[in-house]
């Protein structure tokens, strides 16, 4: 455990942020080898070491991750032709969110209003990721709702059951929101 303490602080990060109780906790928990896998990973996307330490001393929960899911996830953000390595150190925490459930379907609202010239700048990454469901909703789903145009609302019960989670009921969307959803989600699920 000193050893973890240790390099918590050789490294730099704040030992008055809760930040340093989860950098311990990566130290303890991750072997030699998984670490340096991890940085090599990295490395080989083109991130410098003094980026490694900026994203680990932001949030080094990040780091807890297997060396293959980091690896997925920055492919992923960078194919997006959107973000960039220094957008990742900026924001390392969006390499905490799930991609299937957070950040596809939040990149994939934002491809439809591009495609249909409703956006004229792409959200930073710490936007894309950080900010509620509602808040997103409200931001770049909400607002566009007229622009994109009526559809049977028949053709889009898979999208309705997609939504319908509990987490969404209880945000208190209703049900033109979910019509208005609904009509966003038809163009890239091919409903």
């Amino acid at each position: 455990m000193m050893k973890s303490v240790e390099k918590a602080i050789e490294i730099g990060v704040p030992q008055t942020k809760f930040a340093f109780i989860h950098a311990v906790g990566v130290f303890n928990h991750t072997s030699e080898g998984k670490w340096e896998v991890k940085l090599q990973t990295l490395r080989d996307f083109g991130f410098s070491d003094k980026g490694i330490v900026t994203m680990f001393r932001k949030h080094p929960v990040v780091f807890s991750v297997s060396g293959d899911k980091l690896k997925n996830k920055i492919e992923f953000l960078l194919a997006t032709g959107k973000f960039n390595i220094s957008d990742i150190v900026t924001c390392p925490v969006a390499l905490g969110y799930n991609i299937e459930k957070r950040l596809e379907p939040r990149l994939q609202i934002l491809k439809l209003l591009e495609r249909r010239n409703l956006i004229e700048k792409w959200p930073a990454l710490s936007v894309l990721s950080i900010i509620t469901d509602t808040e997103f909703f409200d931001r770049f789903s909400k607002p566009y709702c007229d622009v994109i145009g009526e559809e049977q609302i028949t053709k889009h019960v898979r999208v309705l059951v997609l939504i319908a989670r509990p987490e969404i009921r209880n945000i208190g969307v209703t049900c033109s929101d979910l019509i208005c959803l609904c009509r966003i989600f038809s163009d890239f699920l091919g409903l």
